[in-house]
């Protein structure tokens, strides 16, 4: 048999080949992916950047709108207070507003509900019952004002009326909810 001699550089450069190979297979595409997918958070964190130093520049913007918030809730939450006067005041604005007179005003004030605030106020109810004499189109207006125009959250619980010559005889059974001032609790 003949033997054949193979050539040291031919292994040398099998050799070779077959450390490529293996460098290409094991070490380069593994650490090609992971560039990809290093250079994709590279840039979400650039947008991320991006967004902060925007949110940064406009950081003033961001106090004054806050400080305004603040005080529009302020203003808020001092109009949800109700004083023993205001229902006298709201059902007397409804009448001089729309020329009803009211012949009977009935208050049962400080009915404790099973509600409270986030700030832990106690939210109260008042039953009023209202007595008067009007139209069907006053009743209306007077229906709406105490829905849509009083500052007051009522709940109509009921409206019974007698007619007499194109006139209602009308008794309104409403309950308004408040959180009780803190002038009210001392």
């Amino acid at each position: 048999m003949k033997s054949i001699k193979i050539s040291g550089v031919l292994l040398y450069l099998f050799g070779l080949v077959l450390v490529l190979l293996l460098y290409f297979n094991y070490v380069f595409i593994p650490l090609n992916g992971k560039i990809s997918d290093l250079n994709e958070l590279h840039y979400q964190n650039i947008e991320q950047v991006n967004l902060y130093k925007n949110n940064l520049a406009n950081i003033n913007n961001l106090k004054n709108s806050i400080s305004n918030k603040e005080q529009k809730l302020k203003i808020e939450r001092n109009n949800l207070e109700i004083k023993g006067n205001y229902i006298a005041e709201d059902v007397g604005k409804m009448s001089d507003l729309l020329g009803v007179p009211i012949k009977l005003v009935s208050v049962d004030t400080g009915n404790k509900t099973d509600n409270s605030s986030n700030d832990g106020k106690q939210l109260l109810s008042a039953d009023i019952q209202l007595n008067f004499i009007c139209t069907n189109d006053d009743l209306s207006k007077i229906v709406n004002y105490f829905e849509n125009q009083s500052k007051g959250i009522y709940s109509i619980n009921n409206i019974r009326f007698l007619t007499d010559n194109n006139k209602l005889n009308t008794n309104l059974n409403l309950t308004l909810y408040y959180f009780a001032a803190e002038d009210a609790k001392k």
